[in-house]
Formats: structure tokens, C-alpha cells, sequence
């Protein structure tokens, strides 16, 4: 072989090593592998995020459609369509295919958020809608590793209606007349309180919105970052409270509620959660202003409510002879027990608790008359007796006095149903409701043990004539029932109006003194029981007379009742909706 032959293969074998061990320009090589998986990485990252911000976009378009179905469950679908129509889905590669359902939520089911979501029947009406949303997102560098030009994706939310009532048991002010209701407001506040029948009448027709005035409260006590709740669990003195219920009210009442809002109970601190649950609305720290949302009570009634919750000593002496022609004197001893569970006096809800009772009562009067033509014919009749063993002048009795405790179990309501028709003309709402317990009776008492709820008050005959040893006696009992409860049905118009309704027992009575007269039993010394009882009957029915409107009257004042409890509902919302899932 020549030498020429054997040098090419050697110059190509050492070209191909020094090419081999030559290490300039590697890094270009893996700087373009890297580069191109660093690349490809990224555009996976950026696909991926825009997926995840579309995500996130379609479902905040569901919450909203599912919010929109929820208020408006008998038109759930086009509310839905509207919704999402109006939130400006990008429609490059199709539109939103939009499915609303209706059905109930059930919240007493343990399991999942979705879960609880079921369909609706007769027992459980439709509450709820449910809005699945799906659609596709266009892909930009991943379309080309996954070979299609966008991704579907999907999201669902369940929105329940806020169905919520406010309702208040009980009676106000209305009821009373000027000189009575003045004894008993400077008996709660200890002042002396002189308002005009006029004042009243302005009172009763004032009302007040119960979210609007604790709005007022969230203001006035400038709490850093508080709720509704952290407004009412606050103190605050009853001047402040009254002050701002003041502002709240029609130019008539602003001054009978400054008046009192200067009295001696002025710096009595009371906490307003004792007095007001608005339920759903406790965690906000604002109120959206629906259309419906309004709840409104009467001025009266808050003022009313107020004072019994700040009368710390919960027990009020007043003589109201001077308020009740035909009798001589009638001293009133008033007092109010706590509310059992401590409930509010007023709550916004959407279930059958808490339950509302107006406070534990005691009342007793001591009347006493001297009715010329009855004392008369009694003077004659002992005093001819005793004339006769004594000898010399015939003694005479100047009063005849009758006693009455009327003693009352908390009355309760509780909320039974809401009917949210799609026309708010015909919506309603169901309370149960079951009137007090207790007993009136013709008696005597001790009058200190009277404010001691935690013990029964032993009741004994009470003398009602006392005539120079020869007494006459007298005790009588009727008790009430109210045992079971009673449904009452407002309508549209009941609300709007704030109708009150009442429910009575099978055993309520309106002429209670005229009632206990009729039962009760004599029993005098020595004397003809029949013609006593002829005389005296004739005295104590005309007293019994006018002591039946003036008890009926105290009674109001306190919201309780005779076996009887009269109710409002002083709001419905149906509009509302919330997110559950």
C-alpha cells in the first residue's frame, strides 16, 4: 500500500478524535435543549394559569347566576341566562351552556355542602337553586402538546333563599289611658312622668325600622370593625337608647321619647340583644337595603319593651284612685318577672326558634269604694245585729275593699312558616302561638313576697268588710289554660297593615273582677249569709265594673294577656339569597 493510501484514514481518525475531545461550543447545545424544555414549560405554566383564571372567573359567574336563580326560583333559568349574559363570558369559542335547577336545601343533613342539595317535594318545597356552568377556554402553546385548541371546564354553586320574619308578641301603650299609663311610665322610671293623650297616640303611630335603628346604634357607638352582634351585646345607657330611637321616629314622637329618655333612668345600662335577635343580619356589618328587607315595630312597643328590661327592681307601686271614678282608692302593685331562656322581645328568623314570651306577671289591686246606697244597706244589716248584742250606737263600715292577684305564665309564638309566592301580594307568614297560663283570684297576699318568682305565692281569704268584730270573707279562683298551640296565618296585607291577631284559650275571660265576684265564697260570722251576700254582691259588681277595663289595661302594658296572647309580624323577606355551596 502506498504511503499516500495509509494517510487518509489516519488524518480522518484524527480529525474525528479532536472533534471528540474538542469541548467548544457544547454549552450552545445544551443551552438550546434547556432553553427549549424551559420553553415548553412555560408555556405550559402560562396555559395552565389562564385555565385556572378562567376557572376562577366562570365561578364567580356561577355564584352570581346562582344567587339571581335563588331569588327568583319560579323564573331560575332565564334569572341564570340574565346573570351570566350580563357578566361578559368571552364567547371566541362558544358560549356558556347554563343549567339551573331548583330544589331544597336541607341544612339537618350531615353530609357535604353538594350533597344537601336534593330535590324538592311537598314536605320539603323548593328553597334553593343550583347552577352548573360549562364551557371551553382557548389554549395557546399547550394546544399544540394536547392537539386541540381549547379546554372545557366546569363549575357548579347552590344558593338558598333568606327567608326571614320578624314578629313581636304582646300590646303597647295604645291601649292605656293618659293617667294610668303616666303612673306606670314614673313607677319604671322613676321620675315623674306627665305625657298628653296626644303624646301617646303619636307614639302608637310611629314606627320604627328595627334594622335601620340598630344601624343607628352601629354608628353611635363608633365599635372598630363590629357587627351587628358586637352592637347589641354592647352596653349602652338608656338615654343613648332612647336618643337614637328618637331620631328614628316621625317629628310627633321625637319628644315623648326625649322626655323620658331624661328621666332618672337616663343612666341605666341595659344590653339591647336582650331585646333584639335580627338573626341572619348579626354577622354583617351592613344592611344591602331590599326592597323588602324593612322590619318595623311601633315606637310604643320598643319604648315599652325597653323599660320593663331597664326597671331593674322589676316591681312598681302606684295609687290610680284618681284614674278610676266610683272608687274610693285603688292602690296597684306591679311586678315583672324575667323571660324565661332570657329569648328576646323581638327576633328576626328563618326557623321555629328561638321562641318569643313576654315576661312572667304579677298584679295585685286593692280597691276600695264607698258606694253610699250598698254600704247603706250592709251598715243596716250588721250594724242592726250588732246594735242589738252591744247596745248603744250602731257601729258603721266606711269601705268595702276587694283584692285581686292576677298571677300569668309567660305567653310564647314561635314561627311556623314563610310563604315566599313569587308575587309578594301573596306572601304570608304562620306563627304558633300559645296564650299564658295562670290564675286570678280574689285574695290576700304578702305583698313582699310578690317580685319572688323562684316561689309560689300562698293566696288566703281577704276580709272585705270588718265591721266591729264581724268580718266578711272572701276567696275566689279562676285559672287559665293554654296548654296548646295555636296557628295564626298573616297575610300580605296583615303585615303591611301590622295587623294583630290573637289567640285565647278555651277558658279566657274578659270581665275578670265581674267573673271572680260571681264565684266567689262568703263566709261571715253570725249573719245571714244569703242577704250579705245580696248586699255585697250589688257593692262589689259595680266595683268589679270598673276594675275590669283598668286590669285589662295594666296587663297591656306588659304585652300579656288574660289567657290570651296577640301577636304581629312586623316584617317578611323572601327576596334574599346566600351562597351554601
Amino acid at each position: 500500500m502506498s504511503r499516500g493510501s495509509r494517510r487518509g484514514p489516519r488524518i480522518v481518525k484524527a480529525s474525528l478524535q479532536t472533534f471528540s475531545q474538542n469541548q467548544r461550543g457544547a454549552v450552545m447545545v445544551i443551552t438550546a435543549m434547556t432553553m427549549t424544555l424551559v420553553i415548553a414549560l412555560a408555556a405550559l405554566a402560562i396555559d395552565m394559569g389562564h385555565v385556572f383564571l378562567q376557572s376562577r372567573k366562570l365561578q364567580g359567574i356561577a355564584d352570581l347566576a346562582a344567587l339571581s336563580a335563588a331569588a327568583d326560583l319560579p323564573n331560575a333559568q332565564s334569572a341564570a341566562l340574565a346573570t351570566v349574559k350580563a357578566n361578559g363570558w368571552p364567547e371566541s369559542v362558544g358560549p356558556l351552556n347554563t343549567l339551573a335547577q331548583t330544589g331544597h336545601y336541607d341544612v339537618t343533613l350531615s353530609t357535604n355542602s353538594q350533597a344537601r342539595f336534593v330535590t324538592a317535594t311537598q314536605t320539603l318545597p323548593a328553597n334553593s337553586a343550583r347552577v352548573t356552568l360549562r364551557g371551553e377556554t382557548p389554549l395557546f402553546f399547550a394546544q399544540v402538546l394536547l392537539g386541540r385548541p381549547s379546554m372545557t371546564i366546569e363549575r357548579t354553586a347552590v344558593a338558598t333563599q333568606t327567608r326571614l320574619a320578624a314578629f313581636s308578641i304582646g300590646t303597647g301603650l295604645l291601649n292605656l289611658n293618659g293617667g294610668v299609663v303616666n303612673g306606670l311610665l314614673s313607677g319604671l322610671t322613676g321620675s315623674n312622668v306627665s305625657l298628653s293623650v296626644m303624646d301617646y297616640n303619636a307614639l302608637a303611630a310611629a314606627d320604627v325600622d328595627l334594622l335601620r335603628y340598630v344601624d343607628a346604634l352601629h354608628t353611635e357607638l363608633d365599635l372598630t370593625a363590629a357587627d351587628y352582634n358586637d352592637v347589641l351585646k354592647s352596653e349602652i345607657t338608656m338615654g343613648k337608647a332612647l336618643s337614637v330611637l328618637a331620631d328614628q321616629v316621625s317629628v310627633n314622637a321625637k319628644g315623648p321619647i326625649r322626655a323620658i329618655a331624661a328621666t332618672n333612668i337616663k343612666d341605666t345600662k341595659i344590653k339591647l340583644n336582650e331585646l333584639i335577635d335580627i338573626g341572619a343580619y348579626g354577622p354583617q356589618d351592613s344592611f344591602a337595603g331590599a326592597p323588602d328587607q324593612a322590619v318595623t315595630v311601633k315606637s310604643d312597643d320598643v319604648l315599652n319593651a325597653m323599660l320593663a328590661l331597664a326597671n331593674k327592681n322589676r316591681h312598681v307601686e302606684l295609687d290610680v284612685g284618681a284614674a278610676v271614678p266610683g272608687l274610693a282608692s285603688v292602690k296597684t302593685y306591679l311586678a315583672i318577672g324575667e323571660r324565661p331562656n332570657n329569648s328576646p322581645w323581638i327576633t328576626v328568623t328563618n326557623k321555629g326558634n328561638p321562641i318569643l314570651r313576654t315576661a312572667q306577671t304579677r298584679l295585685y289591686i286593692e280597691a276600695s269604694t264607698k258606694e253610699a246606697g250598698g254600704l247603706n244597706s250592709l251598715n243596716n244589716l250588721l250594724g242592726g245585729l250588732l246594735g242589738g248584742l252591744l247596745g248603744g250606737p250602731k257601729p258603721k263600715a266606711d269601705l268595702v275593699t276587694l283584692p285581686i292577684l292576677v298571677e300569668l305564665a309567660s305567653a310564647e309564638a314561635k314561627l311556623s312558616d314563610i310563604g315566599c309566592a313569587a308575587n309578594p301580594a301573596d306572601r304570608s307568614v304562620t306563627l304558633d302561638l300559645k296564650p299564658s297560663i295562670g290564675r286570678v283570684m280574689i285574695g290576700k297576699i304578702n305583698l313582699n313576697d310578690l317580685k319572688d318568682f323562684k316561689k309560689e305565692l300562698p293566696v288566703s281569704s281577704a276580709t272585705l268588710v270588718n265591721l266591729a268584730g264581724i268580718t266578711v270573707t272572701a276567696k275566689s279562683e279562676i285559672k287559665l289554660g293554654g296548654e296548646n298551640w295555636q296557628k295564626l296565618t298573616y297575610t300580605a296585607a296583615d303585615i303591611a297593615s301590622q295587623k294583630t291577631k290573637t289567640a285565647k284559650t278555651n277558658d279566657a275571660v274578659n270581665s275578670v273582677a265581674s267573673s271572680l265576684v260571681q264565684r266567689m265564697s262568703l263566709n261571715v260570722a253570725g249573719v245571714d249569709l244569703g242577704a250579705v251576700t245580696s248586699i255585697l254582691g250589688g257593692v262589689l259588681g259595680n266595683v268589679a265594673t270598673v276594675l275590669d277595663p283598668l286590669i285589662n289595661q295594666l296587663l297591656g302594658l306588659l304585652g300579656v294577656g288574660l289567657g290570651t296572647v296577640d301577636a304581629q309580624v312586623n316584617g317578611v323577606r323572601c327576596s334574599g339569597a346566600v351562597l351554601v355551596a
